[in-house]
């Protein structure tokens, strides 16, 4: 689901409801629909901003505002009653049937003092202009046509009511629009003086002033005499611009962490097609008599250079890595790669090595690994220091391609609420240098010691994403989008989502299983996002699930609803399979997920490595047995 602007409406008040709503004696709190439905239609969230009490003193009014400013990502100030005078050190001098609310005064400067100290964006309107003029010290008139101004309120139109407005040059608004425009007008009172540093952005044809702006890194503030939400003419100012100027305001505050309302550079997903897939493995060169990690991957991949541009070196030596080309299904990945592994473990052969699939390899020490020669590793090696230094581990890394931002985001969310399923099944690396963790992938502890790495954040919208990225690459957090080594994340030279949370299992076929497993969930997912339950997503329920996937493997006890309820993992897993078994026969995955089931689900490479163990086999014999 698309995340949108949680907007505050300041309430209006009945301070003494008419007769026709029941009780006379009942305070009412109310939005106008029209401005509701304005705000709505521009992409916000509605929430009115309601008070407790029903004679309001400043001190009460300041602990509901602390409150709504930190939930709200902006305010608007809504039109309405007259301010009281003493607001901004006038005596009352009454004329006509308008009415003061001191009541409603206190409470909204309140709420103006609040989202400026949390430096959050504030639109006021008629009445909202009025009472952020005298927040800044500011005055105002009283009665307009009393005062010698033209008529800005006819009772008989309402908001049919309408004058001309000059933009200032050089504003905010001319940015935007014409240097003269007509806008709705339903108001008696104006601005007198104009607050300290606020700037004019445009007056009416009598000289009163319209609207202003107070616009830098502190402040986003801008207000307009008229109302906007009342704009459905075409003979009218297009209200649409001026607040998506301040949407932006607020967006930008929300993700980026200031007050801009340009909006900051944007961060693209490269083109992909949904649903599409690339893999990448991650494997051990063993040599055969001493069963260890051997540096033989730049022998290798010099003689083999003119034969394949899928193959390529790693961070280590002792590593290799086997890509894809971009496959429609899991069937084309495993043609792919099959060929691609006859040609490595051809050449590794003649070299009397074997090339092996385990999340880390059991005995050899990280200490004993010789870095590959580039920019990149050894900037991860001086940055990252023992951390990258230990990071001899192996991983299965799928991608999974999506058309659009808005998809990613689905799919990235849909992808870390069963990671630790995909976690459990994969498990293979219970032992480290030699130490039996009690883990069953101690491989993906690793990656949780670096602030970029491991439990990714959970993210609502692309914009949330970016601002985060944006944010880490200014802080020099990261260098680019490659160092986020989070469990799960936006790929985007590819315009996939990358699920990296796999250990790297000894078998092909058991690593092609799961990318059949990947896929077909996102299938699933997209077909039928609305239509069925799938698990929930929170922060600590995704890290709870993965503690217990790498502790414990593939059958553990699956968070998998929002009040902490759990089931067995596989058991999960099998219903989901049983109840979308028609779109396995769509994909054509029946021998995969035949094995899947039967093989993968009840021990995941871990379990069978410990039991190997068990039966007599020791740590060498095993690792040449996971050869490919």
């Amino acid at each position: 689901m698309k995340s949108k602007l949680k907007i505050g409406i300041s309430a209006k008040f009945f301070s003494k409801a008419p007769a026709f709503y029941g009780e006379t004696n009942r305070h009412i709190q109310y939005i106008e629909t029209k401005i509701a439905k304005w705000i709505t239609r521009n992409g916000g969230l509605p929430f009115l901003l309601p008070t407790e009490n029903e004679e309001i003193n400043a001190e009460d009014a300041q602990l509901d505002a602390e409150q709504f400013a930190f939930e709200m990502d902006a305010l608007i100030l809504q039109g309405g009653s007259d301010i009281d005078p003493s607001t901004y050190g006038k005596s009352a001098n009454k004329l006509g049937p308008y009415k003061y609310d001191k009541a409603r005064d206190i409470y909204e400067l309140s709420l103006i003092k609040e989202f400026i100290r949390q430096k959050k964006p504030i639109f006021g309107i008629c009445r909202g202009l009025q009472l952020l003029n005298v927040y800044f010290d500011g005055t105002l008139i009283e009665d307009l046509e009393t005062s010698g101004f033209l008529k800005h309120f006819d009772i008989a139109k309402e908001e049919k009511h309408s004058h001309e407005v000059y933009i200032t040059e050089g504003s905010f608004l001319s940015k935007f629009y014409k240097k003269s425009e007509v806008v709705s007008s339903i108001h008696h009172q104006g601005i007198d003086k104009l607050g300290h540093g606020l700037s004019i952005e445009a007056k009416s044809t009598d000289g009163l002033i319209e609207s202003f702006s107070k616009i830098d890194n502190e402040h986003f503030i801008f207000a307009v005499q008229w109302h906007p939400e009342f704009h459905n003419s075409e003979l009218l100012m297009n209200s649409q611009k001026m607040f998506q100027m301040f949407l932006n305001a607020a967006k930008n505050r929300k993700f980026f962490g200031h007050l801009n309302i340009s909006r900051p550079r944007a961060i693209p997903l490269g083109k992909s097609s949904s649903l599409s897939l690339g893999v990448e493995l991650e494997l051990q060169i063993i040599d055969k008599t001493t069963s260890d990690l051997s540096p033989m991957a730049p022998t290798i991949l010099n003689s083999i250079q003119n034969q394949t541009n899928k193959i390529k070196n790693e961070i280590f030596q002792s590593m290799i890595e086997v890509e894809t080309a971009i496959c429609s299904d899991a069937n084309e990945v495993e043609s792919d790669l099959k060929e691609s592994l006859k040609i490595l473990c051809k050449e590794a052969e003649k070299l009397n090595h074997s090339i092996v699939g385990l999340g880390t390899h059991p005995l050899a020490k990280y200490s004993e690994r010789i870095l590959t020669e580039s920019p990149r590793y050894n900037y991860l090696i001086e940055s990252k220091q023992w951390i990258a230094r230990r990071i001899s581990i192996f991983g299965l890394h799928c991608h999974v391609g999506t058309k659009n931002p808005d998809e990613a985001i689905a799919l990235y969310r849909f992808y870390l609420s069963v990671a630790p399923l995909l976690l459990g099944i994969s498990a293979s690396s219970p032992y480290f240098q030699g130490e039996f963790t009690g883990l069953h992938s101690v491989r993906s502890t690793f990656f949780e010691s670096t602030p970029a790495g491991g439990h990714p954040p959970i993210i609502s919208s692309w914009s949330e994403f970016e601002g985060i990225l944006t944010k880490m690459l200014k802080s020099k957090s990261v260098t680019s989008h490659k160092d986020l080594w989070w469990d799960v994340r936006p790929s985007l030279n590819y315009g996939t989502i990358e699920i990296r949370i796999c250990d790297m299992m000894p078998s092909l076929k058991e690593n092609v299983c799961l990318v059949a497993l990947i896929h077909f969930l996102g299938h699933c997912f997209l077909k039928y996002k609305s239509d069925y339950p799938w698990p929930n997503l929170s922060e600590w329920s995704y890290r709870e699930n993965k503690w217990r996937a790498l502790r414990y493997g593939v059958n553990f006890d699956f968070i998998s609803s929002e009040d902490g309820g759990t089931i067995q993992s596989s058991e999960f897993l099998k219903k989901i399979i049983a109840d979308f078994s028609e779109e396995i026969q769509i994909l054509g995955y029946e021998e995969k997920f035949k094995f899947l089931i039967e093989n993968m689900l009840e021990k995941n490479p871990a379990q069978k490595i410990l039991d190997g163990l068990s039966s007599g086999k020791n740590l060498k014999e095993i690792v040449l047995e996971t050869s490919y």
